[in-house]
């Protein structure tokens, strides 16, 4: 009883980040091998906040026994990648998150418009769930890198937006596992940008 409570507790508190292999080195959400378990930041006692530092290691703020703010580094595990989410209190928190449940995708190939987006695709979740979805994208030095837009779509209409910024996430309330969703941005530069996204139920990505 003691163990079951304290992990909700942990699932409760969860904030996270992460930081550490080249994008090159990341293996594809095809992979047959991958873990669906996603890796969560922990801390002691409480965890205040986390984010990601990289591709593959997030920053974890802790507040210790003496009430003292302590941060560390948490690398993901070899198929993650680092994504960031937002909760209920619009704050932002850090999930490795299993790459066999990420859409992958880069601004290398040619394109007919200065967007470049992911497949589309709905989330079986059932219906009555709510989804919380994350966007960042990544450098080829494997840190965030910011973009001209991030777009949102859901059944092909602009679900949301996000300008000059390396991320964005927002949560469905009640999704009804059958809508289609994707996911664009704009460079806004000659970078090359590789971004990741994937959608969380009830902390777990699907």
């Amino acid at each position: 009883m003691l163990v079951r409570l304290a992990y909700t507790f942990f699932l409760i508190t969860i904030t996270t980040v992460i930081v550490g292999v080249p994008l090159e080195a990341l293996p594809t959400s095809s992979s047959t091998s991958l873990n669906r378990r996603d890796s969560l930041p922990s801390c002691r006692f409480s965890i205040l906040q986390s984010n990601c530092l990289t591709s593959t290691t997030m920053e974890v703020k802790c507040l210790n026994d003496a009430r003292d703010i302590v941060t560390s580094k948490q690398n993901c595990k070899q198929n993650e990648v680092c994504i960031e989410y937002v909760n209920e209190q619009n704050n932002n928190f850090a999930i490795c998150t299993s790459l066999n449940n990420v859409r992958r995708w880069t601004n290398e190939s040619p394109s007919n418009s200065q967007s470049y987006c992911s497949i589309e695709a709905a989330y079986n979740t059932g219906s009555g769930k709510d989804l919380i979805f994350g966007v960042i994208t990544y450098a080829t030095n494997n840190i965030s890198i910011q973009v001209l837009g991030i777009d949102v779509f859901m059944n092909g209409t602009r679900l949301d937006s996000s300008i000059n910024k390396h991320g964005y996430s927002h949560i469905i309330k009640n999704y009804d596992g059958k809508s289609a969703i994707s996911y664009c941005f704009v460079a806004g530069s000659d970078a090359t940008v590789t971004a990741f996204a994937a959608a969380l139920v009830n902390l777990q990505s699907v």
